[in-house]
């Protein structure tokens, strides 16, 4: 990830992720970002429906919205962390997450 795009995550960590159905249609859900270790983390609970879409197919495009008219779009595939560290993970990513004022 560059650097210009980091920053703009870091000051601005409110997303939409838009998932897919089963049958295809697109499915959206607001979510927080940061960007940990050059890697985009987000958290999720296994009964949403954007992590059973995921879990079915990772691939998801993500709207991080900036004060008008700044945005950023990425369509990239999700790799989900399970088991007995994922609560560790999840503290270290929210550790990282720088807040603006």
């Amino acid at each position: 990830m560059d650097e210009r795009l980091k920053t703009f995550i870091d000051r601005n960590p409110d997303a939409a992720v838009i998932t897919l159905r089963r049958d295809g249609s697109a499915h959206m859900a607001r979510i927080e970002v940061a960007v940990v270790d050059g890697r985009l983390w987000s958290s999720g609970s296994p009964a949403s429906v954007r992590t059973r879409n995921l879990q079915r197919d990772p691939r998801c495009s993500l709207f991080v919205f900036g004060p008008h008219p700044d945005w950023a779009g990425l369509e990239t595939e999700v790799t989900m962390l399970d088991g007995p560290d994922a609560a560790y993970h999840h503290v270290r990513s929210s550790t990282y997450a720088p807040r603006s004022a």
